[in-house]
């Protein structure tokens, strides 16, 4: 019996910086070795060009430590799923990228990578080189970011603001989080020291806001849109990935009939996220992880908002 799901796509912005490309890394297979992760390891599969220069791929997340049993249902019998040495569970997320405007989509899968897994393990396909090429005058490197997509029209609207009021901010269970990344990430950086230093173990929530009195500016335009570009990546990394984490922009703009009244306009940053799906029919056990089903899959999804993408990447 087989089911038909719907696979949710999001799509993040590339940064790269060093001596080789996301490119090169990506359709090298010699340098494609698997990526150890804490009782998961991390690989790369399936990476062709198409024709219009895009790539697509899947990053596999083979899980190796913690399987569940099997459970006859309305009993108690429990067995182990036998598996052999370097065998495990697999988690598949498609992927399509664009060199042309470094924009990559992502294949959700709650059990399979995520963002900050995958800066590290491009790093790493490009550290690969070095160990293969020992001869080569200059060692390879490659830093990766990603950055999560908005919605276009989440872009112009907190662009367009007038002023900026308010900012809140909420993180779920702060002291998971990989401190390092979030300390190094502009105007956050003092509030992951606060939560470090205060123990802070179940959640943060800490709100800014501005006077709006006559002669005051509101908050600091450039350091919100700072915070906006870095949240969405820090976020990534918290636990759990959704529901709990929000970042609320509150801002002003004069009304267009009467230009000495302000609107005051509520944006959810963490709700107005680039997303698209696309449906998979699975069979009850896989036996493979349906590489061609899922390529074609993502490459609806990004045709479909291929455009809307474009205009985004055109205003930075």
């Amino acid at each position: 019996m087989s089911t038909t799901r719907t696979k949710t796509v999001y799509f993040y912005k590339i940064q790269g910086s060093g001596n080789t490309t996301i490119r090169e890394v990506l359709l090298d297979n010699r340098f494609h070795l698997p990526y150890n992760l804490e009782g998961k390891t991390l690989e790369l599969k399936f990476p062709i060009e198409e024709s219009v220069g895009f790539i697509t791929g899947s990053f596999i997340m083979t899980r190796t430590t913690g399987i569940p049993p099997k459970h006859r249902i309305n009993t108690d019998d429990y067995d182990a799923i036998q598996l052999e040495d370097g065998e495990g569970l697999s988690y598949p997320n498609a992927f399509i990228y664009n060199p042309q405007n470094d924009v990559i989509g992502l294949e959700f899968n709650l059990n399979g990578t995520y963002p900050s897994q995958i800066e590290k393990f491009l790093r790493q396909l490009a550290l690969n080189r070095n160990s293969s090429e020992s001869g080569s005058d200059e060692a390879s490197n490659l830093n990766v970011q990603l950055h999560e997509l908005l919605t276009l029209n989440a872009y112009e609207r907190i662009i367009n603001f007038d002023a900026f009021q308010k900012v809140t901010m909420k993180i779920a269970y702060p002291d998971q989080l990989i401190q390092e990344e979030l300390r190094a990430n502009g105007p956050i950086r003092l509030i992951g020291e606060l939560a470090d230093q205060l123990n802070a173990t179940s959640s943060m929530e800490i709100s800014f806001s501005a006077s709006m009195d006559e002669g005051i500016p509101g908050l600091n335009r450039e350091r919100v849109l700072e915070l906006v570009r870095t949240y969405t990546r820090v976020s990534l990394s918290l636990f759990p990935r959704r529901g709990r984490n929000k970042l609320i922009i509150e801002g002003l703009n004069t009304r267009s009939d009467n230009p000495e009244i302000l609107d005051r306009e509520t944006i959810d940053l963490m709700k107005d996220r680039m997303k698209d799906s696309f449906d998979l029919t699975e069979p009850a056990i896989l036996t493979s992880i349906q590489p061609t089903e899922r390529r074609n899959g993502i490459i609806e999804s990004y045709n479909r908002k291929s455009r809307e993408i474009s205009s985004i990447t055109s205003l930075s």
